[in-house]
């Protein structure tokens, strides 16, 4: 819910503000957030962190999407958007990869 609620103004923000310095405040609060999840005891800091969360990371759709359009020709920005949005998908397989080396 606060994803989906705050990507709204993070647009609004990205259309209007420095794109650069929104990611990187965002990936910094999506970075504590995430940390502070996975070592809290309550419920309610829980709670906080994952809205936190979900705020921080609909910061990273609409600026990465502007920031594509700005440094790639638009001939090249659908390479570049889908290259973008591949990561975390390579991330997870190849993570499950290295878990099985692993073991």
């Amino acid at each position: 819910m606060s994803f989906a609620i705050a990507g709204i103004f993070w647009g609004i923000a990205a259309d209007k503000g420095n794109r650069a310095l929104i990611t990187s405040i965002a990936c910094i609060a999506w970075s504590i957030s995430s940390f502070v999840t996975g070592s809290v005891d309550s419920l309610a800091v829980l709670a906080a962190m994952r809205l936190l969360l979900g705020i921080a990371q609909s910061a990273a759709e609409p600026t990465m999407f502007s920031i594509v359009a700005d440094y790639f020709p638009a001939s090249k920005q659908a390479t570049a958007n889908s290259i973008l949005h591949a990561g975390p998908f390579i991330g997870s397989g190849l993570s499950s990869l290295s878990i099985i080396m692993i073991a």
